[in-house]
Order: C-alpha cells, then structure tokens, then sequence
C-alpha cells in the first residue's frame, strides 16, 4: 500500500512511518520540520516533501499517488497553555487544505486526534461514548479537526479512522511530560515535582503500539473514532516506585499542593480491539526500559 504520512518527521508519526516500513509499505512524509526532525527521515527509504499545510499551494509539490493519508501534523512539541502557541491556522486551514488533498486523491484518510478531547471525564474507564468537554484549546482544536473531517465524509464520502491517541512516550520524544521528566531525573539525579498528592492516575502508551495502530486499521475504515490507551495505568507515586526499583535508587520528590490535580485517567480500548486486533505488543514495561536505554545515550 502507497501511504502519505502529514507530519511523519515527528514523534509519533515518525514511529508510525517506520513500522509502515517494516510491514512492506512504500510510505512518503510531508513535513514542515518546525517540530519534526530532519534526523528522523534522512536515512528511511522514504520519498520526503517540506509542506507546510496552511499553504494550499504547498501541496502542489506532491507527485505521489497514495492509496492513503495518515494525518498527525500538529507541533506538539510546541503547544503549551498560552493562547499564541495553540496553532490555530494549522487546525483549521490546515486540516481543511489536508482534507482537501486526500478527497481529490484517494479520500481516505487516518486521523491522530487525542484523548484531551475528553477534558476531565464524567466517568472511568473513558470510552467513545464519553462526553466530549476539551479542558485546554489543544483539545479543542484536535475535536475542531474531526468535526471537519465528519463533515467531508457527510459531503464527499469520505472514508477515516479517528484515533484518539493518549499520553505517548518513547525514544525521541521532545515533549515535556510527567513521564519524560520522570525518566531523565532518575538518570541526572534531579529531583521530582508533582502537583497535589501524586495519587493521581495517567496511562501512558509506548509510541511503537500507537504506530501499531495507525497499522492494523489501514485496510478497513469505519467512520468512527478509536481510542487508542494502553491497558496499563498508574498514579505518579507508584510510576515513582516502579522507577526506582528499574534504576535501584531514589530521588527527592516535591509535591506542590498549591497545584493540586486530582483528575484521573483511565481508558479502555475495546471498541479498537474488537474491530481490528490488541494493538500493545510492547507495552508498558518493555517500552520503558527501550526508552531508558536511548535517554542514555543522549
């Protein structure tokens, strides 16, 4: 299968990209590097293109004929809580330029749309059928995404998967995150602060099952939205723990309880495993001792 990947020089969609590969695919990457890595794509026998998917004319570049899209461009890495680093034309013009592109080529299309979706959830575990209340605009604009994508398939007969993508870590990962800054203070010594008590639940999926994935649904789309969260959760006291027993030591952990957050989440995944397969091959455990053993090496 012929696959253009938006945003695949990226964390996730570089993973993505790479176990397309490994599968037999003959994958393309369309990028415009503000938070993807160069270093991620120059070595992969991949047909590359620097487009910036505000810019409609951008697009005119691409001279390959995929079978399907896979979208995931958004910097991420970037995004944090103040208003003027929501990237807000990329969510909108970007998504509908994307949009545009896959409904004249092959109007198929996969969507990496994410968990915070959900904000704080009225109930656990979190399935598809929960409300859908984003807490902060990055939510907001991954349901806008979607919204949009609906509306194409209503119009165009477009064909998608929506995969609602939770908390993700693994090797090159640039975002700052409870799980990443976890990880390099064990192995720099530093201390930990945890806002409130540190009971409060995560699940955190290694980024090789999320690739998994984006694999497993590529040949049957279902107008509808996945999640896709690892089975494993835990609150931060007990990944602290987990982590000193791995690296046989303890740091000192700081709890601000000015910041309490008591929010949990839990997901369940079922909805994706009944339709196409369990997706975790790595899980949690294996996954972080392969994220521990990059993070040293840089």
């Amino acid at each position: 299968m012929k696959i253009l990947v938006f945003g695949g020089a990226g964390f996730i969609g570089n993973a993505i990209v790479k176990k397309l590969i490994t599968h037999g695919h003959t994958v393309a990457i369309a990028d415009n590097l503000i938070s993807g890595d160069l270093k991620n794509i120059e070595t992969l026998p991949t047909k590359n293109y620097i487009i910036d998917i505000t810019n409609k004319t951008s697009f005119s570049q691409i001279d390959f004929n995929p079978d399907i899209v896979i979208h995931l461009a958004f910097p991420t890495p970037l995004c944090d809580r103040k208003i003027q680093n929501q990237f807000e034309n990329i969510a909108s013009t970007g998504m509908l330029n994307v949009l545009e592109y896959t409904k004249n080529s092959c109007n198929k299309i996969i969507y990496g749309s994410s968990i915070s979706v959900y904000g704080i959830p009225d109930k656990l575990p979190i399935t598809e059928r929960n409300k859908i209340s984003p807490l902060l605009i990055y939510g907001a604009n991954k349901y806008l995404c979607e919204l949009y994508l609906k509306c194409y398939n209503a119009q165009f007969g477009l064909q998608y998967n929506i995969l609602r993508i939770s908390d993700t870590f693994g090797e090159f990962d640039k975002r700052k995150n409870a799980i990443n800054n976890f990880l390099k203070s064990f192995i720099k010594n530093n201390n930990i602060l945890i806002s409130g008590n540190g009971e409060q639940i995560r699940t955190f999926t290694y980024v090789e099952d999320i690739a998994n994935a984006f694999r497993l649904c590529l040949n049957k789309l279902k107008n509808t939205e996945y999640i896709i969260a690892s089975d494993h959760h835990i609150s931060m006291n007990n990944l602290i723990k987990y982590l000193e027993v791995i690296f046989d030591k303890k740091v000192e952990v700081i709890y601000d309880m000015n910041n309490k957050d008591n929010r949990n989440y839990i997901f369940n995944s079922d909805k994706f495993k009944n339709d196409f397969d369990n997706f975790e091959t790595c899980g949690f455990d294996e996954g972080i001792k392969k994220t521990i053993n990059y993070l040293k090496t840089i």
